[in-house]
């Protein structure tokens, strides 16, 4: 299990609305059979990001992220700076490891 986070920073004051748009423009009718979420969330502080995270079940992560993670990359740009990054549990005592 991985995850790959992509984080946009907008350009507006407020990203509850901009969060809400990138959910229905995202909503995936036929996901990846190995991703095992998907989910978007807005910046309290500051106000003007949106992170969306993808949890995917299947050996990686993959160096780059994943087609549908580079692909979402792409679309995101024009909406401000995009930042993509994988992410695996620490492998330490007590993490769940």
């Amino acid at each position: 299990m991985w995850k790959e986070i992509i984080r946009v920073r907008l350009p507006l004051p407020d990203a509850k609305q901009a969060g809400k748009d990138f959910w229905e423009v995202f909503n995936l009718a036929h996901p990846p059979k190995e991703l095992a979420s998907f989910q978007v969330y807005v910046s309290h502080a500051p106000e003007n990001e949106v992170m969306l995270m993808l949890e995917w079940d299947s050996k990686g992560p993959i160096q780059g992220g994943s087609d549908l993670g580079r692909s979402l990359l792409a679309a995101l740009k024009p909406y401000g700076r995009v930042e993509l990054s994988t992410w695996t549990k620490a492998p330490m005592p007590g993490n769940g490891q």
